[in-house]
């Protein structure tokens, strides 16, 4: 059987905690923004039991494409829940990457499209939500069933029947940074797939 490397990222095993990060001499300083303690909860969250498309479609969310008043990626970098801009070169040093794969991630952007595996493979293939983001999207569907039953919310139809666009509605409201990362189908599909056996109503046009 052949053996396929992960181009885009080094392995977790090869990632040695105690390997400097080069600095990337920009004009904030963005590597020294992290401590060492920073750069390896990067890697332990979000590398660590991941696959390629689960590595690949975290870092594309960290990636924006902005258009105005010219057009350029704008690359970004966790510390704790907090979101950080970042310069390319930080990018890529506190992920452990390489510009070939960022140059990979930033045309799949633009194209709006999610980085998908497909070495060694054919026929169909799956998007993959990065983890992060689908804790995200579990916690907010259970706020939004809390906050239904004690009336601190209105989710519902004038059946009192869950509408699952409003609640959707409600997660882009929440989260302004990450729902161009989240599309109502997928939120809808999450839903009626892990929360289908709740006691409640849901209108079936949501």
């Amino acid at each position: 059987m052949t053996s396929y490397k992960n181009k885009s990222v080094r392995s977790f095993e090869s990632i040695k905690y105690n390997e400097p990060v080069t600095p990337c001499r920009c004009r904030k300083n963005c590597t020294e923004l992290f401590s060492e303690t920073d750069r390896r909860k990067i890697i332990d969250e979000h590398f660590k039991d991941r696959t390629k498309n689960e590595i690949d479609a975290y870092l594309s969310s960290l990636i924006d494409l902005q258009l105005e008043p010219f057009r350029k990626f704008l690359y970004h970098a966790m510390r704790d829940r907090d979101r950080f801009r970042v310069c390319r070169k930080a990018f890529i040093n506190l992920h452990h990457t390489s510009g070939v794969a960022v140059y990979r991630l930033t045309t799949l952007v633009a194209k709006d499209e999610v980085p998908l595996d497909k070495r060694g493979k054919h026929g169909n293939h799956w998007n993959v939500m990065p983890y992060f983001l689908t804790k995200m999207i579990h916690a907010h569907i259970v706020y939004c069933l809390e906050a239904q039953h004690i009336g601190l919310e209105n989710f519902g139809d004038s059946r009192k029947a869950l509408v699952v666009k409003r609640m959707y509605e409600s997660f882009k409201a929440m989260h302004q940074q990450w729902w161009r990362k989240v599309r109502y189908e997928y939120y809808a599909k999450y839903f009626r797939k892990n929360f289908r056996d709740q006691h409640f109503l849901i209108n079936p046009r949501s």
